[in-house]
């Protein structure tokens, strides 16, 4: 049987959803491990799933051409910088072969 060759679509698409998926996997070990009770997570944990979210959503953002500032938000540490969005497309360039 012959095997089917996987199209680029479905490469770039399996590529950009990796990190979603490992957050949703850890999360789901998370889970099975607490079983009935409350789930209690460690802060590194926490970390690295933001992330892997984090990777995720910057590449789709460089891919649309969203533009990005950081932006402090508070907390009990000091703040953490945190990237926000800007609503400005940017300008349209002439391809240059």
């Amino acid at each position: 049987m012959d095997k089917n060759p996987e199209t680029p679509l479905a490469r770039i698409v399996r590529r950009r959803l990796s990190p979603v998926k490992v957050a949703i996997r850890v999360l789901q070990d998370e889970l099975d491990l607490s079983g009935d009770g409350r789930v209690v997570l460690d802060r590194t944990l926490v970390e690295d799933l933001i992330g892997s979210l984090e990777v995720f959503v910057d590449d789709l953002e460089s891919d649309a051409g969203v533009t990005k500032t950081s932006v402090v938000t508070g907390n009990a540490n000091g703040g953490l910088a945190r990237p926000g969005l800007v609503t400005e497309k940017p300008a349209a360039r002439m391809n240059q072969n």
